[in-house]
């Protein structure tokens, strides 16, 4: 999932040297950014300036740990309690919006820059017991970004237990262009893709990635990457933080439509057994979920020729529903 930031602008046009007028438009002021903890997230930035060299920003974090700086960038998260929290840094990438025309040299008006971050997981993100009896988030944080060693603005971050985003084929290129098709994966046990040239069958383990499903037993320090056996925890005592289900005979369901708040089939949906859910040893902050595939209780519509998936797996958080066209063999 992309998260935009558009009020970050602000954050830190004070590098620039021209000047630039974020734009929101609406009815309300605009919701503090979300994230929970561990997120794996690219940060969209205007008006941070080209580089020391006068060149744009461009470096990828090294094998190991990530860096808390990179290309002159850092990402800092301050708790109410003025605990100061930074973010894993996995690349900077600044693009020319506007070409040539008219940029001078230094003028960062034309410049968007990507941060790829892993948001802290020391972020406190699960809901919280309040005196009476009922659960809320917990209150916000600020994010804010330095540049140089200037420092930035801080704006509201408001934590989530989870904010999940299943891992799409734009994903494993870093492909954050808004007019690409970026449909969610999932995969048989040996790693390959479940297409319908290689369906998935009844009674096969299968698994899909994901960032953002929040807090995991024990907890990986930001940045590091996973040991084996990190198992995700429970959002509450018995409610799992993901749940899957299957409508079968969904035929060419779309991989990349947005996460819904609610899904209208989701009452026709047969539950999906998640075998192990964890974060994935030697990567940073992505996590499997491995389930096994229910028999159709019907028949079924075969794939093939116009058919390029008959069924469509519902992944379930607190915040939302993500869909993934699938293709089972009966």
């Amino acid at each position: 999932m992309k998260l935009l930031l558009p009020l970050l602008t602000a954050a830190v046009s004070a590098f620039a040297q021209s000047p630039a007028i974020p734009i929101n438009i609406g009815y309300a002021e605009p919701a503090p950014f979300q994230a929970a903890p561990g997120q794996v997230v690219t940060l969209f930035l205007d008006d941070v300036p080209f580089g020391s060299d006068g060149r744009t920003r461009s470096a990828q974090a090294a094998a190991g740990d990530l860096p808390t700086s990179l290309a002159g960038i850092t990402v800092r998260i301050e708790l109410l309690d003025s605990t100061m929290l930074q973010a894993g840094i996995f690349a900077v990438e600044q693009q020319l919006q506007c070409g040539l025309s008219g940029l001078q040299a230094g003028d960062a008006a034309c410049l968007l820059t990507l941060v790829k971050i892993q948001v802290p997981f020391e972020l406190p993100g699960d809901l919280v017991l309040n005196n009476q009896n009922v659960y809320t988030v917990p209150r916000p944080a600020l994010i804010s970004i330095d540049v140089d060693g200037k420092r930035g603005r801080g704006f509201p971050l408001q934590p989530l237990p989870d904010n999940a985003h299943v891992l799409t084929n734009c994903d494993a290129v870093w492909d954050t262009n808004g007019s690409s098709v970026c449909d969610r994966q999932v995969y048989h046990a040996d790693g390959s893709m479940v297409t319908p040239a290689a369906p998935a069958k009844s009674g096969e383990t299968l698994f899909l990635l994901s960032y953002g499903l929040g807090r995991t037993d024990p907890m990986v320090p930001t940045g590091h990457a996973s040991p084996e056996g990190v198992a995700l925890s429970d959002l509450l005592p018995n409610h799992p933080r993901v749940t899957l289900g299957i409508a079968m005979n969904f035929v060419n369901a779309l991989s990349s439509a947005p996460r819904t708040g609610f899904n209208s089939q989701a009452d026709n949906a047969i539950p999906v057994p998640i075998t192990s859910a964890s974060l994935v040893a030697g990567q940073v902050g992505t996590y499997k979920v491995s389930f096994s595939v229910p028999a159709p209780t019907d028949s079924i519509i075969p794939c093939g020729g116009d058919v390029k998936s008959n069924s469509l797996l519902l992944v379930t958080t607190s915040q939302g529903v993500e869909g993934i066209g699938l293709c089972l063999q009966q």
